[in-house]
């Protein structure tokens, strides 16, 4: 009798277990994740330098005290509802900042999203990189 209750209580166990994955695998589905790099050349001249290769988000070089702004379009032609979240890393992460960011995108909708480069007048001179994270979540 007691086999009988500790099998019926592992299997209880088991299916909650099941469902509660089931749950949470649906809720906070990834429908795609992409890496995009960032890099910078922080120089103490009176020059800019101009990068526009589409293969990372490239600021050139910039002086201290200084901004610059990429621009990418995201869109959305695979998906339902989806939400869009964005985060940032590596040495770049500390001045770049993204506009929108953590917004929703319809099938077939596009955004302008601007990542911006804010550079302190005390930033350290020399080449630092980092990059984005783009991820398309189900809504």
């Amino acid at each position: 009798m007691k086999t009988k209750q500790l099998v019926l209580i592992l299997l209880t166990i088991f299916f909650v277990m099941i469902m509660i994955t089931t749950i949470i695998f649906y809720k906070t589905q990834v429908y795609e994740t992409r890496i995009i790099y960032t890099d910078i050349e922080i120089i103490n001249k009176n020059v800019i330098g101009f990068n526009i290769d589409t293969d990372a988000l490239h600021f050139g070089k910039m002086i201290p005290g200084n901004t610059g702004t990429r621009t990418m379009i995201i869109t959305n032609d695979y998906y339902p509802t989806t939400l869009v979240k964005i985060n940032s890393f590596g040495e770049t992460k500390k001045w770049l900042s993204i506009n929108p960011n953590n917004f929703v995108l319809e099938n077939g909708e596009k955004k302008e999203v601007h990542f911006t480069m804010n550079l302190e007048k005390q930033a350290p001179i020399g080449n630092f990189s980092g990059g984005v994270k783009v991820i398309l979540l189900k809504k």
